[in-house]
């Protein structure tokens, strides 16, 4: 039986028993000093499948607590480090958007959704 479209499914997985070096929680934790873009080119990966193992291996850091007063300067290095829009503005007292304005006004290019 032949498929529409050419591509049969899986067909860019990795065989089965193949081993991921980002399934070791050991091996990741070693990594955690990392961008997480970095991570993601050594393993062959998005950042957001790195992400989403640090957060299954609980090796995600918790934000740092802001003041009631958040300036451009305390938020852009935390976004540079890999912290969402919406986590930095859950640490603060901001929305996502005013955040995302305040990155932006730093001039810093924000990044793709997942990565």
């Amino acid at each position: 039986m032949s498929q529409v479209g050419g591509t049969r499914p899986g067909a860019g997985r990795k065989p089965l028993g193949v081993r991921r070096p980002h399934w070791d929680k050991g091996w990741m934790r070693d990594r955690l000093h990392l961008p997480r873009e970095r991570i993601a080119e050594e393993c062959g990966c998005s950042a957001h499948t790195i992400y989403l193992w640090q957060k299954r291996f609980g090796l995600l850091k918790p934000l740092p607590p802001l003041p009631e007063k958040v300036d451009v300067d305390q938020i852009a290095p935390l976004y540079e480090r890999g912290y969402s829009l919406r986590a930095l503005a859950r640490a603060c007292p901001l929305s996502h958007e005013t955040v995302r304005q305040r990155v932006l006004d730093a001039g810093i290019e924000l990044r793709k959704r997942g990565k």
